[in-house]
């Protein structure tokens, strides 16, 4: 029998009845028994694990993950430092930020950054995902750090969810909807529940004696305002006419009855956006041209022929509306504080 298995290391002996010398069988044993050092060659630099001091919490992570994201401040600073051969040219930022990286004496970095946020961004870098706890609450400073670190998907991820807490913090819950007008006004009488508001209006051109004149101008008969009667009178304030309105009870109300007291659409729109309200949609009907009405005279047809009616549906825009509510608050308490001579 030429060939046995060993029971230990499952490597073939080879018994040579020619008499090779025992140098070579044990130099081909080892051979055999060290696949450790062929996968580390193999592995090359992308498996060597680098240590981080990030604001005096330590790291432990492989270079590998760290130059994932070539076009962040990481990325390029350890393929400058690790792979210099392999890193693309450093700019003036890159040259300026690098004082915060500093090379100790036992082979780590020391990063100069929160070491607590660091966590997030180096999970990001690992996964590809934003895994945040339930009560995080520090968005605004873990932007900071991915501008810091260059981290443009994480910076976009961060904004789109900071983006929906406001939405979320100001859309509210169905038990609130119930409630008593109270409920959804704050300390200083302002709504503060989103809602929409529709403005409608009829109209048609003005036209000369027997329908001729130089130039025809809108002519507006009444502007409609539909919606929460709370909202509404928040918006329009002194302008809003409620007269119409029999009922003025809760200002959670929904009504179609009030109007504004002028007849001038861009005087309305301007109020709806100074309150961050967005137009979303709109609807109009065409003028009746055919029509003729042989009882009336000719600017009266004239004007009857072009009669229309249009709607504007809005909606407030979350963070428009949240910035716009920030400011009054912060300025009236500004103005509260402060004493003029």
């Amino acid at each position: 029998m030429y060939g046995l298995w060993s029971k230990t290391t499952t490597i073939p002996l080879i018994l040579n009845p020619l008499g090779t010398s025992s140098d070579s069988l044990l130099l081909l044993l080892q051979d055999w028994s060290s696949p450790s050092s062929r996968m580390n060659e193999l592995s090359g630099e992308s498996a060597k694990i680098i240590e981080l001091n990030v604001g005096g919490k330590k790291y432990q992570t492989t270079l590998n993950t760290l130059t994932k994201d070539t076009g962040s401040w990481l990325g390029r600073q350890f393929m400058q430092t690790e792979s210099p051969e392999m890193s693309p040219s450093t700019d003036y930022s890159d040259k300026e930020q690098s004082s915060a990286m500093l090379l100790v004496s036992d082979g780590s970095y020391f990063i100069d950054r929160d070491g607590n946020l660091f966590r997030y961004v180096l999970e990001f870098l690992r996964n590809g995902k934003l895994l945040l706890p339930e009560n995080f609450t520090e968005h605004e400073a873990l932007c900071e750090e991915a501008k810091f670190y260059g981290s443009k998907a994480l910076l976009e991820e961060l904004q789109a969810r900071m983006s929906l807490q406001v939405q979320s913090t100001l859309r509210p819950t169905s038990s609130d909807r119930n409630s008593e007008s109270s409920a959804y006004e704050n300390l200083d009488g302002k709504n503060s529940e989103p809602g929409h508001i529709t403005i409608g209006y009829r109209g048609s051109f003005a036209f000369g004696r027997n329908g001729q004149a130089e130039v025809n101008f809108r002519k507006l008969n009444r502007i409609l305002v539909c919606g929460r009667a709370s909202l509404c009178r928040e918006v329009f304030r002194e302008t809003l006419n409620e007269s119409r309105d029999p009922d003025r009870g809760g200002g959670n109300r929904y009504t179609s009855r009030m109007f504004l007291k002028h007849s001038s659409l861009e005087q309305a729109f301007d109020m709806l956006a100074e309150k961050g309200f967005r137009l979303i949609t709109s609807c109009a009907s065409t003028a009746s041209y055919g029509y003729t009405d042989p009882i009336r005279s000719g600017s009266e047809n004239e004007e009857n022929k072009w009669n229309h009616y249009n709607e504007f549906i809005f909606y407030p825009d979350p963070l428009m509306t949240f910035n716009i509510r920030h400011f009054e608050t912060t300025n009236s308490k500004w103005k509260k504080k402060t004493k003029f001579p």
